[in-house]
Order: structure tokens, then C-alpha cells, then sequence
């Protein structure tokens, strides 16, 4: 689950790499961190859910809020703790 959450930490890094050299913000919020974070982090979900931590859980909702932060996400859809 860590290497999960840092790959998806990475992950962002890029995309802020990506938003730095030009990349338009709809095209970084629909396209690139939905397809890339959110979907690695719903990926059988179901699953691994009930094997994470509260620690792991704050982390998952840690990301996302970093994700609102920088304008990825909209701030109004749901976080971790509400099933992603």
C-alpha cells in the first residue's frame, strides 16, 4: 500500500512537471490525473480497502487533498475516507 501511495506522490510531481512546460489544466485534470492517480488508487479498491490502516487511509486523503491544492481535482468530490 506505501509504494501504492508513493508512486501516486511521483506521480504528481510529473504532472506538476507537465503543467510547468505548458500542459492546459483541463487536459491535467481530465486527463492525466484521473487517469493516472485516481484510477491507480480505485484500482480494486473493493479489495484493498479493508487491509489499509487509519495511518494509510490519512496518507490516501493526504494525496487527494494535494490534488485539490494544486487544481487537479475539484475540491467537492469525494476523498478516500468516503470510498475514493
Amino acid at each position: 500500500m506505501q509504494n501504492d501511495i508513493s508512486s501516486c506522490a511521483q506521480t504528481l510531481h510529473a504532472v506538476r512537471v507537465l503543467r510547468a512546460h505548458g500542459l492546459c489544466d483541463a487536459a491535467l485534470q481530465l486527463t492525466v490525473y484521473r487517469a493516472v492517480v485516481v484510477a491507480w488508487l480505485l484500482y480494486a479498491a473493493s479489495v484493498w480497502w479493508g487491509f489499509t490502516t487509519a495511518a494509510d487511509r490519512q496518507r490516501i486523503d493526504g494525496l487527494l487533498r494535494r490534488g485539490v491544492r494544486a487544481g487537479y481535482r475539484r475540491g467537492d468530490e469525494p476523498m478516500a475516507g468516503r470510498r475514493l
